[in-house]
C-alpha cells in the first residue's frame, strides 16, 4: 500500500516550527500590513460605490449644462441682432407725418352772400362739401401752411397713420450652471496610521529579540571563563 505523502498543512506547519522567532515575527508583520491593505480596498470599493453615481450625475449635467450654454449664445446673438433692428425701426419711425388736401373757398355762407360777395370765406376740401377744418379735424392733424388764394393745397401735420414697430422676439434665458456636489474625500490617514503602529511595533519586538540574542550569546561565551 502507497504511503500518503505530508500534506500541505502539514509541510507549511513544519516549516513555521523551523522559523526562528525573528521570522515569525516578520511574517506576522507581512500578514498584518497584507491584511490592512486588503481592509482599505474594500472600503474605498464601498466609496467608490457610494460616490461614482453622484460624479456620473453630475457629469452628465455639465455636458447638458455645455450644449444649453452653446444654444443660448447663438440665441443670445440672434436676439441682440433682432433687438438692434428693432430699435432703429423705431428710431426711423416718425411720429407724425406731413400729408396735403387740395381746397376750395367760397365767400359767405348764403345765396345773398355769394351774390354780393361779402361775408366769411369757407374753405371745402376740393370735390366735397366738407370743412377742411371739420376734414383736419378728424386726423388729427393742424395746419401747417398753405391756404391763401381761392383755390390751392393745404400741408398739415397728423400722427403717423402706420402702425408703430414691434418687437416680438423672446429673450433667451440663460442655462444655469449644476452646483458641485459635496463629495466626501476618501480617509487614508486611520490606514496610513495604523500601518505607522504596525511597524513600530513590529520594529521594536524585532529589536527586542535580537538584543535578548546577543544576550544568551554573550552569556554562553562568560560561561568558560568563570569556570576557569
Amino acid at each position: 500500500m502507497a504511503t500518503r505523502g505530508p500534506t500541505m498543512y502539514q509541510r507549511r506547519m513544519a516549516a513555521r516550527r523551523g522559523q526562528t522567532p525573528i521570522q515569525k515575527l516578520q511574517e506576522q508583520y507581512q500578514q498584518q500590513i497584507q491584511a490592512l491593505g486588503q481592509e482599505r480596498e474594500t472600503a474605498y470599493s464601498a466609496y467608490r460605490a457610494e460616490t461614482d453615481p453622484v460624479r456620473s450625475e453630475y457629469e452628465k449635467r455639465l455636458q447638458e449644462f455645455s450644449k444649453a450654454s452653446t444654444q443660448y449664445s447663438s440665441q443670445a446673438a440672434e436676439y441682440a441682432k433682432g433687438l438692434a433692428s428693432y430699435q432703429k425701426a423705431l428710431a426711423d419711425y416718425p411720429a407724425f407725418v406731413e400729408k396735403k388736401v387740395d381746397y376750395y373757398t367760397e365767400i359767405g355762407g348764403g345765396w345773398l352772400g355769394k351774390t354780393l360777395g361779402t361775408g366769411p370765406k369757407i374753405r371745402y376740401v376740393s370735390g366735397t362739401r366738407q370743412l377742411v377744418d371739420k376734414y383736419l379735424a378728424e386726423r388729427g392733424g393742424a395746419m401747417i401752411g398753405g391756404f391763401g388764394g381761392k383755390t390751392g393745397t393745404v400741408k398739415y401735420s397728423m400722427p403717423n397713420p402706420e402702425e408703430k414697430p414691434k418687437f416680438e422676439m423672446q429673450k433667451p434665458v440663460a442655462p444655469v450652471e449644476p452646483e458641485t456636489p459635496e463629495i466626501a474625500t476618501f480617509e487614508t490617514e486611520p490606514y496610513t496610521q495604523r500601518a505607522s503602529q504596525l511597524k513600530t511595533r513590529y520594529e521594536r519586538e524585532i529589536g527586542e529579540r535580537r538584543a535578548g540574542r546577543t544576550a544568551a550569546v554573550s552569556r554562553r561565551r562568560a560561561r568558560p571563563l568563570l569556570r576557569g
